[in-house]
């Protein structure tokens, strides 16, 4: 992201959405293998889950999953 990094997104997001991110399906996508970075993510408490990269099939059936009606 070329004018903050995704730490600072979350941060900026949680100020301009509070509450209303309960209600939505957050999903972290990381080149990062840093165990510190998948801890730091989790203290977002409305991040669903955190996926290193490259993103696979049963992840994607994961989140599909919980779109179904």
């Amino acid at each position: 992201m070329p004018l903050m990094n995704g730490f600072e997104f979350l941060k900026r997001v949680t100020i301009d959405l509070g509450p209303k991110l309960s209600a939505s399906i957050v999903i972290m996508l990381t080149s990062s293998l840093s165990q510190a970075d998948a801890a730091r993510a989790k203290e977002f408490g409305f991040i669903k889950t955190y996926f290193d990269k490259p993103l696979n099939i049963k992840q994607l059936e994961r989140v599909a999953s919980w779109h179904k009606h």
